[in-house]
């Protein structure tokens, strides 16, 4: 097939899945093979079938006949890879992700800039064949406008959860993001109001953080603070996930009775390896999935290596400091691989970390345990079990028509996820990759 015929082809499928809207659409995507997000290998030779955004299933390519009589419009991609549009479990999505300070950034924004932003960056995430991003901290105003807008079309971006306001105590780690208490009670009030508000789930910051002035392996949140949210989250119909960096305060999460965990860092005060076999155990038999973050310490250390950088005092300090947190991360990872529910996460908009990272998190997890399939499926069904979302994240009866389109294998090549050649949202092209 010549370039120009290729490139015809792809156009033709851009055009035809606009059009329509407001009657029964019915779709047939002829791929060469499709991983669908849940099962234990690929499919060869199918047709993905979806009805006005839905997936109804898939049949075999001889089932063409068949299905041009129920009306189907076909999309010929069978020179590619079809897989569920990716998940991204953790990114802030009122930050910048260039480099910048949350307080910083914030100090120097208006509304319609920091809204601004928050649009670019739903909007950078899709193309990038992120499908669906879980925020777990934000300006709530802000991440509450643009869900509505994302949710009735009015800004095309991936989906977004959010949690609002992440719950801290004052001064505390990500207390820019609105959510600071200083007893259980006002905690609950807090939690309330966000869900209220429109609010998916409820985020804990049980250690400190890179917020300005904070110490980063200090408890936040109290124990008494960590229970009674956990306990309103369930009485709201949801569940609390903690953001946890220390071996200690994922022990008082877990005591807590929080639901998920962010980062989930065996490490003491100084960083270093604390592994508690019994805490992970505890982990691994009540099922708490844990959304690893590897990606923000990646980004960052990649760009503060930089061939030829010269590095400030403080820069170097902050080398040393993620080159330390870094290998504390992948020892944990690596012991618990096997038993514990990891879903990958970028904490996209925290410092260096962008919207289209999810490789840098996805890569250590397959060169630390997981196989590659491993780590699809926690990018795409695993997490969409993980964050309660039982209509995404694979291609099967009844989930919605998310899906990236890729030039090769991921199977064999997880590169492949890096530049998706199409990306579909709901059924709809959503973006197309220059050639």
């Amino acid at each position: 097939m010549t370039k120009k015929k290729k490139a015809s082809k792809l156009t033709k499928c851009r055009q035809s899945t606009k059009k329509g809207r407001g009657r029964l659409m019915l779709d047939a995507y002829k791929v060469g093979a499709l991983y669908d997000g849940i099962s234990e290998c690929a499919d060869e030779a199918k047709y993905v079938l979806v009805e006005n955004g839905i997936f109804t299933g898939t049949a075999a390519w001889p089932a063409e006949k068949r299905l041009r009589k129920q009306g189907y419009s076909f999309h010929d991609l069978s020179r590619f890879f079809l897989l569920p549009g990716l998940i991204d479990a953790h990114v802030h999505i009122t930050l910048p992700g260039n480099g910048a300070c949350a307080e910083d950034f914030y100090a120097r924004s208006d509304t319609s800039s920091i809204f601004r932003q928050a649009a670019e960056n739903a909007g950078f995430a899709l193309r990038s064949g992120i499908t669906t991003v879980r925020d777990c901290g934000a300006v709530p105003d802000i991440v509450f406008r643009l869900k509505r807008e994302i949710e009735t079309g009015s800004l095309s971006g991936a989906d977004l959860l959010t949690c609002g306001s992440s719950m801290t105590v004052p001064g505390g780690h990500t207390h820019f993001f609105q959510g600071a208490a200083d007893t259980a009670k006002e905690t609950i009030r807090l939690i309330r109001r966000m869900r209220e508000q429109g609010a998916d789930f409820v985020k804990l910051i049980a250690t400190g953080g890179g917020t300005r002035g904070v110490v980063q392996y200090a408890q936040m949140l109290s124990n008494a603070q960590l229970r009674a949210a956990c306990e309103e989250a369930h009485k709201l119909g949801t569940y609390a996930t903690a953001h946890v960096c220390t071996t200690a305060t994922a022990k008082s999460a877990v005591n807590s009775g929080v639901d998920m965990m962010e980062h989930l860092i065996f490490a003491d005060e100084t960083n270093s390896l604390a592994f508690d076999e019994q805490l992970a155990e505890t982990i691994a038999r009540r099922e708490i999935p844990v959304c690893i973050t590897m990606a923000a310490i990646n980004v960052s250390l990649l760009e503060l290596e930089r061939p030829g950088r010269k590095l400030t005092k403080s820069e170097q300090e902050e080398r040393d400091m993620l080159a330390r947190f870094k290998d504390t991360i992948y020892e944990g990872f690596r012991r618990t691989a096997r038993n514990i529910r990891y879903v990958p996460g970028t904490d996209a908009g925290w410092r260096r970390s962008g919207f289209d990272s999810l490789y840098a998190c996805m890569e250590p997890m397959a060169q630390l345990g997981y196989s590659n399939l491993e780590v699809l499926h926690a990018a795409t069904g695993g997490a969409a079990a993980a964050l309660r979302l039982p209509h995404k994240g694979a291609i099967a009866a009844g989930r919605q028509a998310d899906f990236i389109i890729l030039d090769g294998n991921p199977l064999w090549d997880l590169q492949q996820i890096r530049h998706p050649r199409m990306v579909f949202k709901r059924g709809q092209n959503v973006y197309t990759r220059a050639e």
